[in-house]
């Protein structure tokens, strides 16, 4: 039944261990993995600050994000063309095609994005790659980041679901349904992707309030001895953390937005229960949780593409 998968993950993990062989591969990659609008680009530009490697075409500063992107143009490019390929976009890449990680398309993908480690970065430093789409992405990535031939950790963040498609809806024009249904589907797959890998998790509030702490956290998983290096230069990390870029604030839009779109109401919710067990560092049984709400998501999914067009 799962033959293709399986096929897949040779494929995979063969194109790994050519360009381990190769010498092209890193020796250490943390991925910084959230929704768009999440606070992954200031996250990101910290961890660069203190010393990781960024790439060296990264995606420059805009109104929307005045710090910069920090993503490598050239593997957002790919990732488009792919979601291109499989008849998709970014902002509705929830509903990808069934069996997609299959598909030559994909596999076509995974070779040139491990290439990419050694075309936009310096594949002899520690990296830091960040990409909302890999939310999503990262599954067909998993045997070769799983392979063993380099480091691979996660960091992971989420912001408010509410604050995140208020500043979508203004910053891209996407309605407040499809950035929530976005949402979801991101988070819930972010974390279940790496739940048994090296990872911390943390959210916006918390990265805003104290940015110094999720980096000592990001060395303690490193196991590196370089976080008093980083604390000396803690203006320079902090300088990407602004506080005053906290527009969209949940307290202050959650009740107006609601008024508006009222049928907005269960699927926020729904939201909200995912975002208050991700804050939650002390839930023991949060992974069977997320699990009972990642079925549940996929029922409601069905449930609506199952139901009959009413005119």
């Amino acid at each position: 039944a799962y033959q293709s998968e399986f096929l897949s993950c040779i494929r995979s993990y063969g194109c790994t261990h050519a360009y381990a062989l190769a010498g092209v591969l890193p020796p250490k990659i943390t991925i910084v993995l959230g929704m768009h609008r999440s606070g992954t680009s200031a996250l990101t530009g910290m961890l660069h600050a203190s010393g990781l490697g960024a790439p060296i075409d990264a995606l420059g500063a805009t109104e929307s994000n005045p710090f910069g992107y920090w993503e490598s143009n050239y593997l957002v490019e790919l990732s488009n063309r792919l979601l291109q390929n499989l008849e998709t976009h970014w902002s509705t890449m929830l509903d990808l095609p069934y069996k997609w990680s299959t598909s030559p398309y994909v596999a076509q993908w995974v070779s040139d994005f491990l290439r990419g480690f050694s075309l936009v970065f310096d594949s002899e430093k520690h990296l830091v790659v960040k990409d909302p789409r890999l939310c999503l992405l990262l599954e067909p990535l998993l045997p070769c980041l799983n392979s063993g031939f380099f480091e691979v950790h996660y960091v992971l963040i989420t912001r408010s679901p509410i604050e995140v498609v208020a500043s979508l809806k203004k910053s891209e024009g996407i309605s407040y349904k499809q950035g929530l249904n976005l949402w979801i589907t991101s988070v819930l797959s972010s974390e279940r992707l790496t739940r048994h890998s090296h990872r911390i998790m943390s959210t916006y509030s918390e990265l805003l309030v104290d940015p110094v702490s999720i980096l000592k956290s990001c060395h303690l998983m490193w196991d590196t001895n370089g976080f008093d290096s980083a604390l000396t230069s803690s203006e320079n990390v902090a300088g990407f953390i602004n506080a005053a870029l906290h527009r969209q604030k949940s307290d202050l839009i959650r009740d107006k937005i609601l008024a508006e779109n009222m049928c907005l109401f269960g699927l926020l919710n729904f939201a909200e229960r995912i975002f208050d067990l991700i804050s939650k560092s002390d839930c023991l049984d949060r992974g069977l949780k997320l699990d009972q709400l990642w079925h549940e998501w996929n029922q409601r999914r069905e449930s609506l593409q199952s139901s009959p067009v009413r005119n």
